[in-house]
Order: structure tokens, then sequence, then C-alpha cells
């Protein structure tokens, strides 16, 4: 009986050695949303143009399903974040 309990508990350590680096690599594979990078300026992000700069070289350049731009508070930059999870 002892001989099995000391296999067993070698077994699930394996498994969970083993099962670790996995988990780790699929945290930084997953991030969806990425700013493109610095101020983009407001002709990137016109809404009189669909789809936006900012949409179009994400998909283009970044290898992303969309991108999207952020306008934050008055005296702010305007960013272009790419996402790579879904296409809006």
């Amino acid at each position: 009986m002892k001989s099995v309990s000391i296999f067993f508990v070698l077994f699930v350590f394996f498994l969970v050695v083993l099962e670790a680096p996995a988990k780790i690599e699929a945290k930084d594979k997953f991030i969806c949303v990425v700013e493109y990078g610095g101020d983009v300026g407001p002709t990137f992000c016109n809404p009189k143009f669909f789809p936006t700069l900012c949409r179009q070289n994400c998909r283009s350049f970044k290898g992303a399903k969309g991108g999207k731009c952020v306008k934050q508070q008055k005296h702010n930059p305007i960013k272009c974040f790419c996402d790579y999870c879904k296409d809006d």
C-alpha cells in the first residue's frame, strides 16, 4: 500500500511540473488589447473615414482583428489600441 501511495504522489508531482510552463506561456498569448504606439493624432482616428486609419493599420501592420481609438481628457493625446480578440 505504501508503494502505491508513493507512486501516486510522484505521478501527481510530475503532472503539475509538466503542466506549469504551458500555463505561463498562455498568459502572454492572450492579451487582447495593445497600444498601437504613442500619440497618433486626430487624423488617425477621424470618424469621417470608415474604417479608421487606426483600424486599418492595426489589421495590416500588427496582425490584429481590429483597432479602436481612445480620446482622453482635453490635453491628453488620442491613442489607438489594437484588438487581437474581437473585431468591432
